[in-house]
């Protein structure tokens, strides 16, 4: 049966997303099928699972397979009900949900929550089974394993008879990823920042009702209690009344690597040019390269104009030239009124066949951010500083990316035995404002602005100019802003006793391969993940093993 195709579902027994003000169209979850958030608000998903999820449908099982223990759940009152009346399973992830994860590690996900499901309910108890975060099912490099993982998920709903929700952690291109295998997912929808909590940001909902999209809403997150819908926005287009439907509008810069112009494709050569030739235009797809020329604050700009003067009917599409998108600026954009971010490393044939595939859809409807441009802004400062100047400028970094929900790394580097920390910098090259590094002469600081957790490696191994596995023995890495203002505290304390390296590295030449540095690999490279948990109220649920 196709994903399009409503399953049988008594009104007076439906399970939704729990969220007051959300309708039946956009929030259902049928049995049987496979759906999917991306949580790029401020975290509101420990809120739909401590208090939305759990009021389901009476006596009908809730499982949730996640790695964030139940101490992480501020507010537990629902599940506490839950768990009183018997209907409530939770189960730790992070046996079963590696990194990275194969369709066959997937399946094995999957018997041993069937397993923890049997052993609680029963075999004929079909339920809601949340997976948070699901982000290891997707595999970032291949679509095909991706595909592979995502087919078992919605064969196992499917042949259990459960409603099955993941929930995505925002990396970068996830929402891109995630639009390249919606036809495998009955729903798909995002929690975008909002002005007063988040937005919820329809890209296709299957429902009893039929599939509805093109839809978003305002929500209100409290840091206690339920995530309500506030406002109601629904497509302004109906699909009969597309005349401009199959038009493409392109910026110079987009059509890089193709070629020719494909029929009905249309190339400007300034903005200016563009947003002129847009008036009329209702439905029309806009394609914008991002380059080397085009800051992030400006193409930010420009969409908001398309926006605000042509409506939320068009079809925006951001293609990355030579160079990526920061996780902040992706964001902005999408606040801004992109539908779509496609990578860098997607080929001119694959980005001609994404932008075909998605002239055949509805465009989601927004609630414009009149503040999107900002989270564009980072800091200017970048490569080495001193330690008191580096301490300085992170904690102004810190200031603004807590204001616009934006996270931060900071990783202290041990040289391997035989290198000096002066060796290790001149190996590093920082090319984005806001990565910073420093030294307290023994190690190496590194702070990465606006960048998630996940592309952490990524990051590092641009930086350097040798794997870092031959440059340093050791790794920590603090991921939460407690942690990392805790160590800065500490390095404070030292400031005034670390060496500044700046008239050496100026003095310094590097050489062909590396500055001339002669290294031997080793094995004895390892990392650690430090993150100092705030303040939780205690819970003490049972928990299976």
């Amino acid at each position: 049966m196709h994903p399009s195709t409503p399953l049988p579902h008594p009104s007076d027994d439906t399970d939704t997303l729990g969220v007051e003000g959300l309708p039946l169209a956009a929030s259902e979850l049928l049995l049987g099928r496979l759906y999917a958030l991306i949580d790029d608000a401020p975290n509101p998903t420990m809120r739909l699972l401590a208090d939305n999820l759990p009021e389901g449908v009476p006596n009908r099982p809730l499982i949730v397979a996640s790695s964030h223990a139940p101490t992480d759940w501020l507010d537990t009152s629902a599940l506490r009900l839950r768990q009183a009346d018997g209907t409530l399973l939770v189960l730790p992830t992070a046996r079963w949900l590696p990194a990275n994860i194969s369709a066959s590690r997937a399946r094995k996900l999957l018997g041993e929550i069937e397993s923890q499901h049997y052993r609680a309910f029963g075999r004929h108890r079909e339920g809601v089974v949340v997976i948070a975060p699901a982000n290891a099912l997707l595999d970032r490099h291949n679509n095909a394993a991706t595909e592979e993982s995502l087919e078992a998920l919605r064969y196992w709903a499917r042949d259990k008879g459960h409603a099955l929700l993941l929930i995505f952690s925002f990396e970068a291109d996830i929402h891109t990823r995630l639009n390249f295998h919606a036809d495998s997912l009955a729903g798909l929808a995002s929690l975008l920042p909002g002005p007063s909590g988040a937005i919820f940001d329809l890209h296709h909902w299957l429902s009893s009702e039929g599939i509805a999209g093109a839809e978003a809403r305002q929500l209100i997150v409290p840091r206690r209690g339920k995530i309500i819908a506030q406002s109601k926005k629904t497509a302004a287009v109906a699909m009969g009344d597309l005349d401009d439907f199959g038009r493409v509008l392109v910026l110079s810069g987009c059509e890089t690597g193709l070629g020719y112009l494909p029929p009905l494709w249309e190339m400007f050569t300034t903005f200016e040019d563009l947003h002129h030739t847009c008036s009329g235009a209702r439905t029309a797809t806009i394609a914008l390269p991002f380059q080397m020329d085009i800051g992030a604050k400006v193409l930010t700009e420009q969409i908001t104009q398309l926006r605000q003067s042509y409506g939320d009917a068009l079809k925006i599409v951001v293609r990355e030239i030579g160079r990526q998108l920061r996780g902040s600026e992706e964001r902005a954009l999408l606040m801004a009124g992109a539908n779509l971010v496609v990578p860098a490393n997607v080929g001119a044939s694959r980005f001609l066949g994404m932008v075909r595939g998605f002239q055949h859809t509805l465009c989601r409807t927004f609630e414009l951010q009149p503040t999107a441009t900002h989270t564009t802004d980072h800091p200017e400062a970048k490569g080495y500083l001193p330690l008191s100047q580096f301490i300085e400028e992170v904690e102004s970094a810190l200031m603004r990316g807590e204001a616009l929900a934006i996270d931060s790394q900071l990783i202290a580097l041990t040289p391997d035995i035989g290198l000096t920390v002066l060796e290790a910098i001149h190996l590093c090259q920082f090319n984005r404002a806001g990565d910073m590094c420093t030294t307290d002469g023994k190690q190496v600081w590194v702070f990465l602005f606006a960048c998630w957790e996940n592309d952490t490696q990524t990051a590092l191994d641009r930086l350097f100019s040798l794997p870092i596995s031959s440059l340093f023995s050791g790794e920590t890495r603090l991921p939460d802003l407690r942690s990392i203002r805790e160590a800065l505290q500490k390095l404070y304390r030292h400031a005034d006793k670390a060496p500044d390296l700046r008239a050496a590295l100026a003095a310094a030449t590097p050489e062909e391969g590396g500055g001339g540095l002669t290294l031997t690999p080793h094995k004895t490279h390892t990392t650690r993940f430090v993150a100092i948990p705030a303040t939780r109220h205690p819970l003490p649920l049972k928990v299976s093993q």
